[in-house]
């Protein structure tokens, strides 16, 4: 008899243990779930119309479509790339190097052009 329970809670054991629900490794850090806050929706959505895409390398391709991803995920809905600045709302990536907007904007900060995130000041 007590075998018998030792098997049975073993198998609700193991069958609970199947019905878990686990995140994998890539939504365990890259959560892009939708904001509940509907002020903060409207804030976001009222004030991101686009994004600008500047550069060719590998880099620039993930965080094309991570940025992309995360945005639909957080916004639930598609923002779209654009291939120029045509107004207000356009998130730019890219660095002042491969994006004359971007070196416009940092022209005043010639310390900082150029300058790796890992170097020490």
């Amino acid at each position: 008899m007590v075998k018998i329970c030792r098997i049975i809670i073993s198998a609700v054991f193991i069958l609970n243990c199947l019905n878990v629900d686990a995140e994998d490794g890539y939504r365990l850090w890259l959560r892009y779930d939708n904001i509940t806050d509907v002020q903060v929706i409207k804030q976001y959505n009222s004030s991101i119309s686009g994004i600008l895409f500047e550069g060719k390398s590998s880099t620039i391709a993930v965080a094309k479509e991570e940025l992309l991803a995360g945005l639909a995920g957080l916004l639930g809905k598609n923002i779209p790339a654009v291939s120029r600045v045509k107004g207000n709302g356009i998130i730019i990536a890219g660095t002042p190097e491969n994006s004359e907007v971007i070196a416009s904007l940092t022209s005043d900060l010639p310390k900082l052009r150029g300058r790796k995130k890992y170097e020490s000041k």
